[in-house]
């Protein structure tokens, strides 16, 4: 439900279980084409500039790891039941109509202060909502995109920075960017990171590499989409911003 935490129970119910009980609806049906929408949540940890669909996997989140298990469902149906199946891994979805990451967005909107590290970071890989779905159509036309697995993002990604001065071309509002240390901001992430590994007892986690991702202006590479599907990101993020807050303006979020 909007505004609470799920439990780890609760996802792995949604991204598991009904992965699962979906594929076999489609095994029954005779439905031989199969998209399933995964997360670049799957892969392990890591620092390198550039992640492709080849990277190591290990979600260190529930929500990872049970998309991670979703994708070796829907690589066993494509096996053995009959369904041709591609997998799409998006970064942070936004845009229209309501998730968490638009509420986030739709917070930085309305904040008159910002706070950011020096230099703009954190670094977020982000995608409009429409482009997802324009990604979800060509793997389903794509002969070749079956068994295959393809990151989906903008190509680009943004800072903090240049989302809030987006952010202030769209609105036209005020809004004060009060730059911090590095250093502090880094060591708020990781005290975060430190206390979402003991609290979920998973001991497996690398906290240090996690919150680093965040400043190193990390991408994932799309180049397989681009070559198989002809995937290209259609909007950018001045227009996924503009769109996003023209469909919530008078609406609750």
């Amino acid at each position: 439900a909007q505004g609470r935490r799920h439990s780890s129970a609760e996802v792995f119910a949604t991204n598991v279980t009904g992965t699962e009980k979906l594929l076999a609806a489609c095994a029954r049906r005779g439905v031989d084409r199969f998209v399933f929408l995964s997360s670049v949540s799957v892969y392990a940890p890591s620092l390198a500039p550039a992640v492709n669909e080849e990277a190591p996997l290990g979600a260190r989140d529930a929500y990872g790891q049970s998309k991670s298990t979703a994708e070796e469902y829907v690589r066993r149906y494509a096996q053995t039941g009959g369904v041709r199946c591609s997998i799409l891994r998006p970064c942070r979805v936004y845009g229209e109509p309501h998730n968490q990451n638009t509420a986030q967005l739709l917070r930085k909107m309305h904040n008159p202060i910002l706070f950011v590290g020096l230099g703009g970071y954190p670094y977020y890989n982000l995608i409009h909502a429409s482009d997802v779905a324009a990604a979800a159509l060509l793997a389903a036309a794509c002969p070749e995109s079956a068994g295959q697995a393809f990151n989906i993002t903008d190509g680009r990604g943004a800072s903090q920075r240049e989302i809030a001065v987006t952010i202030r071309a769209i609105t036209g509002r005020r809004q004060l960017v009060i730059p911090i240390p590095s250093r502090l901001v880094a060591y708020v992430y990781r005290m975060h990171a430190l206390y979402k590994t003991y609290r979920t007892l998973d001991r497996r986690a690398k906290p240090s590499v996690q919150w680093k991702q965040l400043f190193i202006g990390q991408r994932y590479d799309i180049s397989k989409a681009q070559r198989l599907l002809g995937y290209e990101p259609k909007v950018d993020l001045q227009e996924g911003l503009r769109r996003t807050l023209a469909w919530y303006e008078g609406r609750p979020w």
